[in-house]
């Protein structure tokens, strides 16, 4: 596969663009007609683009804050790993599920009006969020992150395939970039956020479990906190663009799982579209991991406090953020698979250190601390490098009329991946009793094969 894809060439005396990948074997795939493609004329810092990563911003702060917020407080009901696990078990099955009706609902309505009507229900839901919290009811709150969840998988192929309608193929990885800012950013702000008012909740309630002694008055900031930011967003989608639909004719996916097995098969069609789908799917798993991975990391290893493991999965963010604004600039116009390889190479390299690094963390815990920080900042930076030409690929190669079901086909693909890496990680640290180091080892260890593959391709 070459290392890069620039915009289509027009074939003279035809009035559609083709392009076609030349894969390691020497085959010629089949080519993809942009005829469809619509070309906006809005720079990248229009209104609508800017709205859009505000909106991306937002949505990712609210999941992040609301979803650290309730780890403290369902730990010493659940335990650690087992909260941990089942919480992000809970966000990523509705992925699954509704892979099929959130590319239905991307590619048959204008997509600015789906994260719109995604934006209103957060609202109802982070409300049913506070209702389950003073409850003290443990099912119906994994039951609302269950609803997070279904109203993220809604949102993403929506939000993924705005991408290319509101900037020029140009721009196209300068625009991920941004978006993956926007992404990356928030979660290490929500994740600190969220433990500042897990916190205050706690100082609030004096008798254990925490969940026993909650009130209104004591969830009070949070409450401030959480559906200020939802109405924000709300009114922030206002801004988007309301574009067309791509596939208006589209039918309605009566039955969602051969509708599933159809998107995955167009993905298998296209040797590299695939390939890249694969890609982006390791690097969601990779990431669900190292952000599960940190808090037990700093807790059982360096007997961090819950507010100092904020701090480090901030560091691991923000390099992801880093890494993402560096991918688009260093594309230079054009979607530059050649940064692929040098993200996976690093992010192999960082896990094995952070290994190093948090197996001395008891007999050296200031050194251990801030070479795992360090670590992690450039294990993320690896990531966005890694991720951001890779999404920029799949939304360039896919015909645009079914972006939407491809985006939601690679959802699939990654959350089920997510899915069961949460129950091996519960497997890995309650039942193997392995420690976090070794957790970040494994990962490291896995990542080499992957960018050995990279890399001869």
């Amino acid at each position: 596969m070459t290392s890069s894809a620039g915009s289509p060439e027009k074939t003279p005396g035809s009035h559609e663009s083709v392009e076609a990948a030349i894969v390691d074997d020497g085959a010629i795939e089949w080519p993809i007609h942009h005829e469809d493609r619509k070309l906006p004329c809005e720079p990248l810092w229009s209104r609508s683009f800017m709205s859009l990563v505000i909106v991306q911003f937002l949505t990712v702060l609210n999941d992040h804050t609301f979803r650290w917020l309730v780890v403290p407080i369902a730990k010493p009901i659940l335990g650690q790993a087992a909260a941990l696990s089942l919480g992000l078990a809970a966000f990523t099955v509705p992925f699954i599920v509704l892979a099929t009706p959130a590319g239905f609902l991307a590619d048959r309505f204008s997509k600015a009006r789906v994260m719109r009507g995604c934006k209103t229900a957060e609202i109802g839901i982070m409300g049913l969020g506070f209702v389950a919290i003073v409850s003290g009811n443990m099912p119906f709150l994994i039951f609302v992150v269950v609803l997070t969840g279904a109203l993220a998988a809604l949102f993403s192929p929506a939000k993924s395939g705005s991408v290319p309608e509101l900037v020029d193929e140009p721009l196209l990885s300068k625009a991920n970039g941004l978006m993956g800012l926007a992404t990356v950013a928030p979660a290490a702000l929500g994740l600190l956020l969220g433990n500042v008012l897990a916190s205050t909740v706690q100082c609030a309630s004096a008798v254990p479990p925490v969940s026993a002694s909650i009130t209104p008055s004591s969830l009070f900031p949070s409450i401030c906190v959480v559906m200020g930011i939802a109405m924000t967003g709300w009114l922030v989608s206002f801004g988007l663009r309301a574009i067309p639909a791509a596939d208006p004719s589209r039918v309605v996916p009566w039955n969602p799982f051969k509708e599933t097995w159809n998107s995955i098969e167009r993905l298998k069609a296209d040797t590299p579209l695939l390939r890249t789908a694969m890609g982006i799917a390791f690097f969601w798993i990779l990431a669900s991991l190292a952000q599960l991975n940190v808090d037990q990391l700093g807790a059982k290893d360096l007997g961090l406090s819950q507010q100092k493991i904020g701090v480090l999965g901030m560091m691991l963010v923000l390099g992801v953020g880093l890494g993402s604004v560096l991918a688009g600039l260093w594309s230079g116009g054009h979607v530059e698979l050649g940064i692929v390889p040098m993200g996976a190479m690093g992010m192999a390299f960082w896990s094995v250190i952070l290994c190093l690094a948090g197996s001395h963390g008891h007999s050296d815990p200031v050194i251990a601390f801030a070479t795992i920080c360090a670590s992690l900042f450039f294990l993320g930076l690896s990531s966005g490098l890694f991720d951001v030409p890779l999404e920029s690929y799949l939304q360039h190669r896919s015909a645009p009329r079914h972006l939407g079901q491809v985006v939601a086909a690679t959802n699939f693909l990654a959350f089920t991946g997510i899915s069961l890496m949460s129950g091996a990680y519960y497997l890995m640290i309650d039942v193997w009793k392995l420690t976090p180091s070794v957790v970040f080892l494994l990962a490291g260890v896995g990542t080499v094969p992957v960018a050995v593959y990279i890399i001869f391709l």
